[in-house]
């Protein structure tokens, strides 16, 4: 105690410790979930057939000559950026890099899509997996599909 005393006097103790809450105490700090995503990650699947035993710079072309959607696909071979974050070398942070696609049904219901998986600005492209699940396979599994249907529908009956 008197050693506390004299560290004190001559400002070479510690500042005290803040009391623990009981909150804090009982559980553990979760990493903060991104805000923003800019690529929809499709379930893991098989790559189709038609990509069996393809090399990487036949691959969009084999895509684009199998797509069943009847919303025009745009596939590409993309490297995608995270906005406004760094890397300690200065270079900006990959978020995704490999075959992607946008569409029109993408742009139009991103937005939506991403609000229900919690995030706050739009998805603007959808990986390899989503494109061998449902751009050239069956596009009624794509959340974005089925949403740009159900508006279309909508507009339709609305013109009735």
């Amino acid at each position: 105690m008197a050693l506390d005393f004299i560290k004190r006097l001559f400002g070479k103790s510690e500042p005290p410790s803040p009391p623990a809450t009981t909150a804090s105490a009982s559980k553990p700090a979760r990493p903060a979930k991104p805000s923003q995503k800019q690529v929809f990650e499709g379930r893991e699947t098989e790559p189709a057939a038609f990509a069996m035993n393809t090399g990487a710079s036949q691959l969009v072309k084999r895509c684009l000559e199998n797509v069943a959607c009847r919303y025009p696909a745009r596939i590409s071979q993309q490297r995608i950026y995270r906005p406004g974050v760094r890397l300690p070398d200065g270079n900006l942070a990959i978020e995704y890099e490999g075959v992607s696609v946008t569409c029109p049904a993408i742009k139009d219901h991103g937005l939506e899509i991403a609000a229900e998986d919690g995030y706050v600005r739009a998805y603007r492209y959808a990986d390899l997996n989503h494109i061998y699940e449902c751009c050239c396979g069956d596009p009624t599994n794509c959340r974005f599909y089925n949403k740009a249907e159900r508006a279309r529908n909508s507009a339709q009956r609305d013109l009735r």
